[in-house]
């Protein structure tokens, strides 16, 4: 039997359908010729290769953002915006993936193609806003916010709102959170902070009538207000130096020093002679950078309040920032003589001898603020005195401070990690290796312990894990604290090694 293929295939049809004697195509060479188009056409089909479409690419570089593989993820979304380039979702999605490695030009430039496709898409203004800032372009940052906000979306208010707090304009912040619903979580937020600004003005009834929509709140904002003491000063306008200084302390407590400033300033009119006073408003003039209006208040908080912890807390500040460590610790160490379980003064006076070159002094330090404090940060902080001095290893008191952290701290990744850097440099890899694993259990966005897992793998010819290990590390951040290392423990693993 003769084989049939498409090659005789069409060769028969194409004698069956040779030219009539008028020259004119018969009915059958026309059939034919669509036939051996379509077989044709079925057959480039098959044998060319096949390009996924771009929801398959995003999907596929979804599941690589979930495995923290962001370099694999951003190849796919490059992929994706070849295939399709007027869809806005591959150029979004890697501006999100470049802000997660801090990546924050490359995520701006990712961002602003993402508008351009999708010039109504509020969430990609409010995140082009989010990189600008964070790259360093603060007023581009909030052009972005503001066009997000015109589209509609309230957390660009949130923004613009909490810039204009941390510029000192005031009004102009007050204006913006009154856009916000009232609402959710994002309206007593907006609440809060327009009761607080009412304080700062010292208009009791408005601040109460803002502050009681969260007053019977359970939320973490709520009981930060009520631990610093803000319910209490909504109830009558303040006319005393006292209640001015009351309420810029509650607002400096909340982390509002350009809120803070203005109540410290009545205070300081109204009671000249206030020493605390004078030393609050001298310290938050200090941290908002206006130093050299800073300096004669703080003096004056340190003349006129002598016996004051703050004053002297307020002065060691100044003082370490000139250069002179050995005054600025005499000052913190006076200051604790009166207020011996302040874990704040406890880490100046250790930051003080450090610089001074007085480690005894700055270990205890630092072991008593890590006592005092209520924080992780500041075990933290001990540990990494230990770490970076080389100090405490021998007699295990570095890895002691380490383990009582973890025990007060336990979700705390930084802590066991700080303890897995410990292992390893007392060489015991193995404590270390459990540790680590421990810690990328706790926040696999760190890429520490994915580095060290790597170096480990490799030292025993795992080259595979190791491989990935360390090339996770570096995608987390390519250009991190540990891009370098992770760069040289990939090249010294074979060529082959996927």
């Amino acid at each position: 039997m003769r084989s049939y293929t498409p090659e005789t295939a069409s060769a028969a049809a194409w004698r069956k359908g040779s030219p009539t004697a008028s020259g004119e195509p018969s009915r059958h060479r026309a059939e034919s010729l669509v036939a051996l188009a379509l077989v044709a056409l079925a057959l480039v089909v098959a044998l060319a290769p096949q390009r996924p479409g771009v929801t398959a690419l995003l999907n596929a570089a979804t599941e690589q953002r979930a495995v923290y593989r962001y370099d694999r993820a951003l190849a796919l979304y490059a992929e994706a915006r070849a295939e399709v380039p007027g869809d806005p979702r591959p150029a979004c999605a890697a501006g999100a993936t470049l802000a997660l490695q801090r990546e924050f030009t490359a995520a701006v430039a990712a961002y602003q193609a993402c508008v351009t496709l999708a010039s109504d898409d509020a969430d990609a203004w409010l995140a082009l806003g989010d990189a600008l800032a964070a790259a360093g372009r603060a007023g581009d940052g909030a052009a972005a916010w503001r066009q997000a906000a015109r589209l509609g979306l309230s957390e660009a208010w949130a923004r613009l709102a909490e810039r204009d707090e941390r510029l000192g304009l005031l009004d102009a912040a007050a204006s913006d959170w009154a856009r916000i619903s009232p609402d959710g979580a994002l309206g007593e937020l907006a609440s809060a902070h327009l009761g607080l600004l009412a304080l700062a003005r010292g208009d009791a009834a408005i601040a109460q009538a803002h502050l009681a929509r969260v007053a019977g709140s359970t939320s973490s904002l709520a009981l930060q207000l009520r631990d610093t003491g803000v319910f209490l000063f909504d109830q009558r306008t303040p006319s005393f130096a006292v209640d001015w200084e009351g309420i810029g302390h509650a607002l400096l407590s909340l982390g509002l020093p350009a809120l803070a400033l203005g109540p410290f300033q009545r205070a300081v009119a109204l009671a000249p002679g206030d020493g605390a006073a004078h030393a609050y408003y001298g310290y938050t003039l200090w941290i908002l950078g206006e130093r050299a209006a800073a300096r004669p208040q703080i003096a004056a908080g340190l003349a006129e309040a002598p016996v004051l912890p703050f004053a002297y807390y307020a002065a060691g500040q100044v003082a370490l920032h000139d250069g002179k460590a050995a005054l600025a610790l005499e000052y913190f160490q006076t200051g604790l003589l009166n207020d011996a379980h302040n874990p704040t003064l406890w880490s100046a006076a250790g930051d003080a001898a450090l610089a001074s070159g007085q480690y005894l002094v700055a270990e205890l330090s630092y072991q008593n603020a890590a006592q005092e404090s209520d924080s992780p940060d500041a075990t933290i902080t001990l540990v990494r005195f230990y770490l970076a001095q080389g100090l405490g290893m021998d007699d295990g008191t570095a890895l002691q401070a380490a383990r009582d952290g973890i025990l007060r701290f336990p979700q705390n990744e930084r802590l066991v990690y700080l303890q897995g850097l410990i292992y390893n440099a007392l060489g015991q890899t193995g404590f270390a290796q459990s540790v680590f694993q421990l810690a990328r259990q706790l926040d696999p966005t760190d890429p520490g312990p994915w580095l060290y897992l790597g170096r480990y793998a490799a030292v025993s010819g795992d080259t595979i894990p190791a491989a990935e290990d360390l090339r996770t590390a570096l995608a987390l951040q390519p250009d991190g604290p540990y891009a370098a290392q992770a760069r040289a423990a990939l090249s010294q693993l074979p060529p082959n090694t996927l």
